[in-house]
């Protein structure tokens, strides 16, 4: 009888233990600011330079600057704010397609800035990556070459 009752406790006494649990939780991020720097290049008619096309940018590659803000109020529910500038300078000669040839032209260049603020909803897809989904709204400055 011992060995049926010690047999019973060495089976069923390791399920009412947890040595190895972990309860300690990681803290959550309420705040994160992002800032991003990099090329801009045009494709389409924005970087089109020939004369014959009425829908022609006359831009080159230019520079994209940004900054964005997160705060978390809940676990997926947050409000956002942003602020970017953009400046791309415009090509100085224009080609003309009927004799193959260009012209030169005194063109000013494009730039564009504001700021942005909204709310946003936070999907966590892993561990350690989550996706953000924004509807901002705010105000922009552009400028066009004259």
């Amino acid at each position: 009888m011992k060995k049926h009752f010690y047999t019973t406790i060495l089976i069923v006494l390791p399920l009412f233990m947890w040595a190895q649990d972990n309860s300690e939780k990681t803290p959550e991020k309420y705040q994160y600011l992002a800032v991003h720097v990099g090329a801009g290049f045009p494709v389409g008619d924005f970087g089109s330079n020939t004369l014959s096309n009425e829908e022609a940018g006359f831009a080159k590659t230019g520079v994209n600057v940004g900054v964005q803000y997160g705060y978390k109020l809940g676990k997926n529910l947050g409000l956002g704010a942003g602020a970017f500038y953009n400046f791309f300078n415009a090509a100085k000669t224009v080609s003309v397609p009927d004799n193959g040839g260009s012209i030169s032209v005194s063109l000013d260049h494009w730039q564009y800035f504001g700021v942005t603020v909204g709310p946003v909803v936070t999907l966590d897809l892993d561990d350690q990556v989550s996706l953000d989904l924004r509807a901002m709204a705010g105000v922009a400055s552009a400028n066009a070459p004259g």
